[in-house]
């Protein structure tokens, strides 16, 4: 999945929807994973990727969704309806069958 693709089934809405778009695969996972309360280590270990590899996930969520924290994504994301749902599908997106 490249920048600004989201699966049609990612439903977002409200006036910040465009911020969704602008995000990659892995860092659509990282926000879903996030929205989890996962921690950096946990979201780690669920991806297989280092913790400074998730830094930057985390921190480029942060940027493109113009928060200075976590618990402030999660408030823009509530605000764009991103729920279970959105974790479902991107987990399950990105897992080998």
């Amino acid at each position: 999945m490249q920048r600004g693709d989201v699966p049609a089934s990612a439903a977002v809405r409200g006036p910040d929807a465009h911020l969704i778009g602008r995000l990659t695969g892995r860092e659509h996972l990282v926000l879903a994973l996030l929205l989890q309360r996962m921690s950096n280590h946990q979201i780690g270990r669920a991806m297989g990727i280092s913790i400074h590899e998730v830094k930057r996930h985390v921190s480029n969520v942060l940027v493109e969704f113009n928060c200075s924290d976590r618990m402030e994504v999660a408030l823009v994301a509530q605000r764009l309806g991103l729920d279970s749902s959105y974790h479902a599908i991107f987990v399950k997106k990105d897992r080998p069958q």
